[in-house]
């Protein structure tokens, strides 16, 4: 209860003993008229308008507390509770909030992704996501299929079936639908306007990589797997700026796609030194911001890097490559892009899974 008085204090701009003289006389029943008019001399002469906000807030205050109670104890009685869960709802502010927390945990009603789990696609949902196979995720999809090891009678009801390849990645893809909406993290604060804002900045940062599909006679279009992993690890997460995270993901999907077609890790991005005038053409950045990118350097540590060719400063490839990685990172962003396509294009050649979609209005 403290808690609460404390609270509302903060939120009104009034001392604490206000707050709670007034909670006193609205648990025993009296209106908010009432003690505007009658209760001046114990609520230290609150006005109308800050008792009604006082008596809304509490009301919501008391049903936070009470929600946070019931779902603590919903999700302790399925054996899921930990630290993390009740520091979570500790902190949160709303309800709005706390639901978000809870919606993982909320005995759900039958959609098609409890359906798929029940199925057992939930490993099939996490191939496609990771994209991290190696195999053609057709091949990887035909072990779902369980219509011939299915009894007769199992065979009727179409909640066990997974009759065909489809069908299994459909329902791995209803899992990822229905896991990226359940989760918290994403879910928080994000409407459907937000989306929207989302994939357009993801589509003008990276119009190379071919991650929305349009169909022609509707209104509809369509976010590919790798786009949705953009959204949640570079777009929506906050532990990093987004170019930093921007980076990171490329980095990664490179990583990742180098591991599965055997290419060995080489940037020969950086194969010669540069003069000023050239890494200003380079970078596309006035001779000052050059400067200052070279003194960053050279501050950090790699004065070996600078040199003197004719009293002309020199920098070494080794030098436009750090300062590449750590000013200006945009230019590292497009060489990143611009190589992750290329091994794409030969992961896609080599029949690995590229083209899954998520359905979004």
């Amino acid at each position: 209860m403290d808690k609460i008085i404390n609270t509302i204090a903060e939120e009104l701009n009034i001392k604490p003993n206000q707050v709670e003289s007034t909670v006193k006389l609205i648990d025993e029943g009296n209106t908010i008229p009432f003690i505007a008019r009658y209760r001046k001399e114990v609520t230290g002469g609150l006005s109308d308008e800050i008792l009604r906000d006082l008596g809304e807030r509490l009301t919501y205050l008391r049903n936070l507390e009470k929600r946070k109670e019931e779902i603590i104890k919903s999700i302790d009685e399925q054996g899921k509770l930990n630290d993390e869960i009740l520091q979570a709802v500790a902190i949160a502010k709303t309800l709005s909030e706390v639901e978000d927390i809870y919606r993982p945990y909320k005995q759900k009603k039958k959609t098609r992704a409890t359906v798929a789990k029940a199925k057992g696609l939930e490993p099939l949902a996490k191939i496609i996501i990771e994209q991290k196979e190696v195999k053609p995720i057709e091949e990887v999809a035909k072990e779902y299929v369980n219509i011939d090891k299915l009894s007769d009678e199992d065979k009727k009801n179409k909640d066990k079936v997974v009759a065909t390849v489809e069908d299994a990645i459909q329902g791995a893809l209803d899992i990822i639908a229905e896991d990226i909406s359940d989760n918290a993290k994403y879910r928080k604060e994000i409407t459907h306007k937000d989306l929207r804002k989302a994939i357009e900045v993801m589509l003008k940062k990276h119009p190379t990589c071919r991650w929305r599909s349009e169909k022609v006679k509707s209104r509809k279009y369509f976010i590919l797997a790798e786009g949705y992993a953009w959204l949640t690890q570079v777009y929506f997460q906050k532990e990093k700026s987004l170019t930093d995270a921007d980076v990171d993901f490329f980095e990664d999907r490179i990583k990742q796609y180098e591991e599965l077609l055997k290419i060995e890790h080489n940037e020969n991005w950086w194969n010669e030194d540069m003069n000023i005038k050239q890494l200003c053409n380079y970078f596309n950045r006035k001779e000052n911001t050059v400067r200052k990118a070279i003194k960053k350097m050279c501050d950090n540590g790699f004065e070996q890097y600078k040199f003197l060719v004719d009293g002309k400063i020199v920098i070494s490839s080794k030098g436009v490559e750090w300062i590449c990685k750590n000013v200006f990172k945009q230019k590292y962003l497009e060489l990143l892009e611009q190589y992750k396509m290329e091994l794409t294009e030969l992961y896609i050649k080599a029949d690995y899974p590229y083209d899954y979609f998520f359905g979004r209005n």
